[in-house]
């Protein structure tokens, strides 16, 4: 996939996102020495009532002789671990909840953990949207081409590689109309212009002639695309730019 750094930052989406996760932090012996606001929120107890009891005591298990069991299948992430563990709620329902743990240093090299917690459940409808998501951008025919608010490319897909014939590098940082040879490069920034300002998706069906930067595939021959295009924002409301989708359909459109 032909993409900029950035499209591999933190997805604010994550169920792990610091900014809105639970979590704790415990030192070296497994006693809780913060608790965040957001940990509250997710079971139910605040800082004053939980602060300095161990993590264990959280653990929703049959009795003390088992209280570290759900802790001992983990994963190693890195410097860290995740897992998965039942835990009580201070209402006593049992929560299923996902856990990542990183290290942290302290002056001294004393340790301790720095703990983040959401939900089971979120947890794996996040991770299927993620691998949909992934699927999609890489692996299905259709071509996808991202731009940003100022209508230069940010992301490119294999398959809208295979369809233009554009290598993705020659594109990416261009404006959408300086970066397709051979097509109405203001006509393709007027209809991506409307869609930022309305934020209504578009449809296309276009008969394309060969140009300039055709593939083998297309090349001498016209070509039948439908496209469609749609307003990209984040979850704060802020417009990050413009998805441009496009499947050739030449094949079915000369059948019909």
């Amino acid at each position: 996939m032909s993409t900029p750094d950035a499209a591999h930052s933190a997805n604010p989406g994550s169920p792990f996102d610091v900014a809105h996760a639970a979590t704790a932090v415990v030192d070296a012996h497994g006693v809780i020495e913060r608790w965040s606001l957001g940990a509250q929120a997710l079971l139910g107890y605040p800082a004053a009532d939980i602060v300095g009891q161990p993590v264990t005591a959280l653990l929703a298990v049959g009795g003390a002789g088992d209280a570290a069991a759900p802790l001992s299948e983990r994963r190693r992430t890195g410097d860290g671990w995740e897992a998965v563990a039942p835990v009580r709620h201070r209402d006593g329902r049992r929560l299923e909840l996902g856990l990542r743990a990183c290290r942290l240093w302290e002056v001294g090299g004393r340790r301790s953990w720095l703990v983040a917690v959401t939900d089971v459940v979120g947890l794996r409808e996040w991770e299927r949207d993620q691998a949909v998501l992934r699927g999609l951008f890489t692996q299905s025919p259709i071509g996808m081409a991202v731009v940003d608010a100022r209508l230069r490319y940010m992301l490119i897909n294999p398959a809208m590689e295979r369809l233009d014939g554009v290598p993705a590098r020659q594109r990416l940082g261009r404006r959408l109309g300086e970066a397709m040879p051979g097509l109405d490069g203001a006509a393709l920034e007027q209809e991506a212009q409307q869609v930022l300002e309305t934020g209504e998706p578009m449809l296309t069906f276009q008969q394309l002639g060969a140009a300039p930067g055709d593939s083998p595939t297309y090349a001498g021959r016209d070509r039948v695309r439908s496209g469609s295009a749609f307003r990209l924002v984040d979850a704060s409301g802020r417009v990050l730019g413009v998805c441009h989708t496009a499947l050739d359909v030449t094949s079915h459109y000369r059948a019909r």
